[in-house]
């Protein structure tokens, strides 16, 4: 059973797309966001392939973002497409 995660430093995003670890770039305007040149790794993992590929094609469809407490919250336009919570772990 796989998680995703997301991890954003300055300007690049990198984490888990359930079973391949994912990595790219972001653009931050305000509540705009814009992520490109996302890549992954190439682990076979038969079960999570549709879910992963939902994932990522979601991830760069992404062009609007809020926080919420400690949650970021990612859309397409109005459409929730993500929600993440911010992990205590360093």
């Amino acid at each position: 059973n796989g998680q995703a995660t997301l991890n954003i430093q300055d300007q690049k995003i990198s984490g888990k797309a359930f079973c391949n670890n994912f990595f790219g770039s972001g653009v931050f305007n305000g509540n705009a966001v814009k992520f490109k040149g996302v890549g992954r790794t190439l682990m076979a993992c038969e079960s999570l392939n549709e879910a992963e590929n939902m994932f990522l094609t979601d991830l760069e469809a992404v062009n609007a973002s809020s926080v919420q407490g400690n949650k970021l919250i990612l859309r397409k336009d109005n459409q929730i497409l993500m929600v993440f919570t911010r992990s205590t772990e360093k």
